[in-house]
């Protein structure tokens, strides 16, 4: 008898094992991880510091209002943040590295072109799902199913502004002014595909290396070039290259590709009545709950990086999982998401679709122009 008990309560201890066993192979990765790990990659150090720290800012209070809130499906979201060494496309392979060898496999960032472009065609190999804040090309989101980008890429802005000066402002002759840099350059080729293509002339195409801070030359054979109209596709120089055009005598109209708000102070009334477009939009009351927080306004990309955090936790809640292509596949289906930075909309390759704007640069502030 004493033989039997005992074989019956090895049978019953070996069933509560293989159960336990069974109920743990059935789990999700999701039920299996206590938080929700993630992973960012932005420009935290160097010259383009300023974007990489307002991007995460918002990722952060994204964050904190999700965790408050009961976390994703009641798990809290952890974030991991490395430094891609100020848009340095090493520093971002580098960083991308260290968190697929943590075994962290869905990252918010980058949010510069360069860093975004190179990291991306590793992404399939690497079983990892990006979302960028802010990457202005294109290429990025097209070069894995596993990577999306919640800010359109200025591809569209670049034509559509093209038609502008062409139809709308009738100019027939203009000069492009950008750097170095591979936005910057993919910006000029498509204005100037898409001014010539309707009739237009390009006068001249500068490109000098951004840590050229001078530009008097380059200013010079802008002005000599007898553009009807200049446009900026140089981003953090386009103050400098401003206020050197009008030192040199220019007096043409100015017009850009984008405008980071810092540069109208650092361009002395250079970018007076500049008009620019752009499809950046920061709702008023997320600015005024940054700035409660933080003491200042929103800067960009703030609410690009809020807004990628929130589609991001409502994709793998939807999924429940932390497995990429299942998070993928949710962002798929997202449809139009109402952001913080617009309402936005993923096409079949991961780019994110946004109405333009225009705005004008009067008494040293940015107001709506027009809006399309």
């Amino acid at each position: 008898m004493k033989t039997i008990n005992k074989w019956v309560l090895g049978l019953g201890i070996l069933v509560v094992v293989l159960l336990a066993v069974i109920n743990e192979q059935g789990k999700s990765d999701f039920d299996k991880q206590a938080t929700v790990k993630l992973g960012a990659i932005l420009e935290l150090t160097g010259s383009n510091a300023s974007s990489g720290e307002n991007a995460r800012l918002g990722i952060e209070m994204a964050v904190e209002e999700i965790n408050a809130n009961g976390g994703i499906l009641g798990k809290k979201v952890e974030i991991d943040f490395q430094d891609n060494l100020g848009d340095n496309p090493a520093g971002a392979l580098s960083a991308l590295n260290i968190l697929a060898n943590k075994n962290v496999r869905i990252i918010v960032g980058p949010s510069q072109t360069p860093s975004a472009n190179v990291v991306a065609p590793t992404l399939s190999k690497l079983n990892v799902l990006m979302i960028a804040p802010s990457v202005g090309s294109e290429k990025f989101a097209e070069a894995s199913e596993l990577s999306f980008n919640v800010f359109p890429p200025n591809k569209f802005e670049s034509l559509d502004l093209a038609k502008y000066l062409y139809e709308h402002e009738g100019y027939r002759k203009i000069a492009i002014f950008g750097y170095k840099q591979e936005w910057s350059i993919a910006q000029t080729q498509f204005l100037r595909q898409g001014f010539e293509d309707l009739g237009g002339k390009v006068t001249i195409m500068e490109h000098p290396e951004e840590s050229n801070v001078d530009l008097r030359t380059e200013s010079l054979k802008v002005k000599d070039s007898n553009p009807e109209a200049v446009v900026f596709t140089n981003w953090n120089l386009t103050g400098i290259a401003a206020r050197r055009l009008r030192e040199v005598g220019a007096t043409v109209p100015f017009y850009s590709v984008m405008l980071p708000v810092q540069q109208i102070d650092g361009a002395r009334g250079a970018l007076e009545n500049l008009i620019f477009i752009s499809t950046d939009t920061v709702n008023t009351e997320f600015n005024e709950k940054f700035m409660a927080k933080y003491g200042h306004n929103a800067g960009f990309p703030v609410a690009q990086g809020y807004d990628a955090m929130r589609i991001l936790a409502e994709a793998i809640a939807r999924a429940k999982s932390m497995e990429p292509a299942d998070v993928a596949s949710k962002l798929n289906q997202i449809g139009m998401w109402h952001g913080e930075s617009g309402d936005i909309t993923f096409d079949k390759d991961g780019n994110a679709h946004k109405p333009v704007n225009y705005y004008k640069v009067i008494n040293g502030q940015v107001t709506e122009h027009k809006a399309l």
